[in-house]
């Protein structure tokens, strides 16, 4: 009987793992990272571009983009170098904010003031 429970398990477990693996859709960058939010989720990719500045991809599980624009640290700090542009993949409340895994957060630069707001409002950091 207890050999029966371990494969139910393992089984459920399989199941589980597959069943919430997200594919990336045509279109989306090979190196984009996919970050789950609250309903769904989003693939996220950053570079610096020719200008020194933080450009960030934003694509919805479908595949349609939602952001492609410039983006800025919220700690206001000097901009990172691509290297330390790696995308956590831990889960976001939104589109807009992309973590690093060194804890800092971008934001889009067109909507940077009212995101930020909206941070500070909810305490979250």
């Amino acid at each position: 009987m207890r050999l029966y429970e371990v494969r139910i398990a393992c089984a459920l477990a399989l199941c589980t793992l597959g069943c919430t693996r997200v594919e990336r859709p045509a279109g989306v960058a090979n190196n984009s990272v996919w970050v789950a939010s609250a309903k769904t989720g989003y693939w996220q990719v950053c570079a610096l571009d020719m200008g020194n500045k933080i450009h960030c991809k934003v694509w919805n599980e479908e595949g349609t983009i939602l952001m492609d624009e410039q983006y800025l640290p919220l700690d206001g700090g000097r901009i990172p170098a691509n290297d330390d542009l790696i995308i956590s993949g831990e889960n976001s409340p939104g589109p807009y904010e992309v973590r690093l895994k060194n804890g800092r957060l971008l934001l889009p630069a067109s909507l940077f003031d009212r995101e930020k707001a909206l941070i500070e409002a909810s305490g979250r950091k």
